[in-house]
């Protein structure tokens, strides 16, 4: 019965690690493009009264990160994460990642 359980614990734990690092086997894009990523959602959040931590939020969202690295990277939880992002989207008033995009390459 213990090894039952062990093996559970087990699987458990790897798929959680596969979930948080599943976004690190894409193939990275430039840094010059994070850079110009990040200096948008800068500039943007200033614009559109964002708080430092949206910012960092808006950041990775726009990296194509996903909801359990962003919290694993930022020491929160996943639902603290999901309302960051939906406090984002209100703030700049768009419904997905590619209008986010839009207004910070319009920008």
């Amino acid at each position: 019965m213990l090894t039952i359980a062990a093996v559970f614990a087990l699987n458990e734990s790897t798929f959680a690690q596969r979930r948080i690092f599943a976004d690190l086997d894409l193939s990275m894009p430039e840094q010059s493009m994070f850079a110009s990523i990040d200096a948008g959602c800068t500039t943007l959040g200033q614009q559109r009264g964002l708080t430092t931590r949206e910012v960092e939020v808006l950041q990775l969202l726009c990296k194509g990160r996903s909801t359990s690295y962003i919290a694993e990277s930022l020491f929160i939880s996943e639902n603290t994460v999901r309302t960051h992002a939906k406090h984002i989207y209100a703030k700049l008033d768009v419904h997905s990642k590619q209008e986010i995009l839009d207004l910070i390459a319009a920008h």
